[in-house]
């Protein structure tokens, strides 16, 4: 296990869903995670952290319309960003965006998610920025998974191993006296 207070804190947020005998996917009880506000805080300023700012490089921060959303938001404002989200596909009513927010030409996009994406997440994302004339330079994630990687064409760093919290959530189960409360 990762000796961490805050690693401990999420973990205390974290489940494991099996949906085959193999399945080694890690879920965050989001609602957990949003509403303890020390708990946000700190998850937002690491992950801040992990993105790559430099001046003057016409970056935005970009996040899908759904629970990323949330602390995509908050990470802007910590790292004072424009925020962009996009949708799976153009609304059908007003002015028909997909991606909502200011999106200019050659506009350098850090993407984050909850979860790094699967190779076909990562695929159609890209694909719907480029054909906007900008270019996703880096993304972000809380919860990484190694397995993706040789995939990505653009920088990945994360926060989390969904390797390692699903080692610790295993351990956990067969450990009960361990004390992993909700922070």
């Amino acid at each position: 296990m990762m000796n961490d207070e805050l690693y401990y804190c999420f973990l205390s947020c974290c489940f494991k869903e099996k949906k085959r005998p193999d399945d080694r996917t890690v879920e965050v009880h989001q609602d957990i995670l949003t509403i303890n506000p020390k708990l946000r805080s700190e998850i937002c300023q690491k992950m801040a952290g992990l993105i790559d700012v430099l001046d003057g490089n016409n970056i935005s921060l970009a996040s899908y319309a759904n629970q990323d959303m949330s602390l995509g938001v908050i990470v802007s404002h910590i790292l004072n960003l424009p925020f962009l989200y996009l949708r799976n596909s153009p609304k059908k009513y007003g002015l028909k965006n997909q991606i909502e927010g200011q999106l200019t030409s050659n506009q350098n996009i850090v993407f984050f998610t909850l979860f790094s994406p699967t190779p076909e997440l990562y695929d159609k994302t890209k694909a719907v920025f480029t054909q906007k004339n900008s270019e996703i330079i880096q993304w972000v994630s809380l919860i990484g998974n190694e397995l993706y990687y040789e995939h990505y064409k653009t920088i990945h760093v994360f926060l989390y191993s969904q390797q390692e919290i699903y080692t610790d959530l295993m351990g956990r189960t067969r450990n009960r006296d361990s004390n992993l409360d909700i922070c």
